[in-house]
């Protein structure tokens, strides 16, 4: 595992309050990819597995759909290579078991059914293609089993013994498969598509050592199966390389309850704790969006120039490579202002208004739209941190709103044009890796290409 780590420039560190954490032996430049994770197991949700690759998680196209398995006819390939492969790993022992039942009971059985024969394998010293380090960092998961909720145990215990008695393992004990999925608990990550919509499940051992953070340093993308971890801001020697386990738009008090509930810690970063460095600045965001739901169409007419105040402050820092101290200290600036004015933000307002946004433009109503999505993006711009996919995707809904307000005329056409470059700052960092990430950057590029046609010839 270590020399495995070492390759891509990073270390694991003992930490008495973390238990471990990865810690950069290379400087990292904004927008560089620091890892890619390859996972023990994967596989599509059930409402996409005739849409992806039941191997390697990739979509089809016209020219070549998605064949089915001939005997079971409930998992789908993109390829005779991916068909294979997935044979190979677990599908032989599984294919019988999916004619009988059509699939596992839910997705804690599948995985388990997938990295369990992995596992066995492993155990019985059969060649796993150099997946050693990965087996070796999984064994090194904590499981958490004395914290877990009774209720997940008996699940766990009733599933492990399905498990057991079917797959009939030569070395893997009923209690290893309980301790198993009790690291999936904590541990296993949703696979996500360029539009961040869930759609799959992956058992990534060396994703799970990066530590959390609200306010984090690097963000996980995919390419299919495949994991792909990219840092938003530049990272020194030395420096912790931190990951967010919970949406960090969530108030204080919610995201404490999810780490708590799921992964078994209370969180210390610098924006739930005033211990850590620029703990000034990020624990006064939280301040901004926690309280009673106050909806936007309630707050009146301010709400455009508070907009307008967040966005020409902020919006520079996205396209202009301005530093990580230029852009706190705008951000203190601008929170700051905001709490003196009493202008606070709630989570709840953030939903209902989205929400709102999407049904404008489902109904073209683009002038409406840019109203309300300048003011979702004001919200993000002090939540998220400045190179965060929430951020370039809604720059990029954004600038489409305005090239489709006809309304507008030349300046709205100006306005996307100056959205869409923040777009494609901001997804040149964040969407650079991975085929169908890469489409994103592409769609914005020719939207851009045609915008400025309409201006300048």
């Amino acid at each position: 595992m270590e020399s495995f780590l070492s390759q891509y420039g990073i270390s694991l560190k003992e930490d008495e309050q973390k238990y471990r954490s990865i810690i950069s032996n290379k400087i990292f430049l904004t927008g560089s990819t620091i890892i890619i994770s390859y996972p023990l197991a994967s596989f599509p949700l059930s409402t996409f597995n005739k849409f992806r690759c039941d191997q390697c998680l990739k979509t089809s196209n016209d020219s070549t759909p998605l064949r089915t398995c001939s005997k079971c006819q409930c998992v789908y390939y993109c390829s005779r290579s991916c068909q294979k492969s997935s044979w190979v790993t677990h599908h032989k022992w599984l294919c019988s078991n999916y004619t009988k039942s059509k699939g596992a009971e839910d997705n804690d059985e599948e995985m388990l059914n997938r990295v369990s024969i992995l596992i066995d394998k492993f155990l019985n010293d059969e060649k796993l293609d150099n997946k050693g380090y990965l087996f070796e960092t999984f064994f090194q998961l904590m499981t958490h089993r004395n914290d877990d909720h009774v209720m997940n145990l008996i699940k766990f215990e009733r599933i492990s013994t399905k498990v057991h008695e079917i797959l009939k393992f030569k070395k893997v004990t009923k209690d290893d498969l309980i301790n198993h999925l009790c690291r999936f608990h904590c541990n296993n990550f949703t696979i996500h598509d360029s539009q961040l919509f869930i759609y799959g499940e992956g058992t990534y051992p060396i994703g799970s050592l990066f530590n959390h953070s609200c306010r984090p340093n690097a963000i996980v993308m995919y390419d299919g199966a495949i994991q792909i971890i990219k840092c938003i801001q530049d990272i020194s020697i030395g420096d912790e390389i931190n990951i967010s386990y919970v949406d960090v738009a969530l108030d204080r008090a919610t995201r404490q309850k999810l780490l708590r509930e799921k992964y078994f810690f209370k969180c210390q970063c610098p924006r739930c704790s005033s211990d850590e460095p620029d703990s000034g600045i990020l624990t006064k965001i939280d301040q901004l969006i926690e309280g009673e739901e106050c909806e936007i169409t309630k707050q009146g007419s301010n709400n455009e120039e508070i907009t307008t105040l967040i966005l020409s402050n902020l919006l520079p820092h996205l396209k202009n490579n301005t530093t990580k101290t230029d852009y706190i200290n705008s951000l203190y600036e601008i929170i700051s202002t905001l709490l003196e004015q009493n202008h606070l933000f709630y989570i709840s307002s953030l939903s209902s208004t989205t929400k709102l946004f999407y049904d404008q433009i489902d109904l073209k109503r683009w002038n409406q739209s840019t109203i309300l999505g300048k003011y979702i993006l004001s919200i993000y711009l002090l939540i998220y941190p400045r190179y965060h996919p929430m951020i370039a995707l809604h720059l990029f809904t954004l600038g489409k709103c305005y090239w489709n307000d006809i309304t507008g005329g030349f300046e709205s056409v100006k306005e996307a044009i100056n959205i869409l470059e923040c777009a494609k700052k901001v997804l040149n960092i964040t969407h650079n890796e991975g085929d169908e990430n890469k489409d994103v950057i592409k769609q914005v590029n020719d939207l851009l290409i045609m915008a400025k046609k309409e201006v300048f010839y």
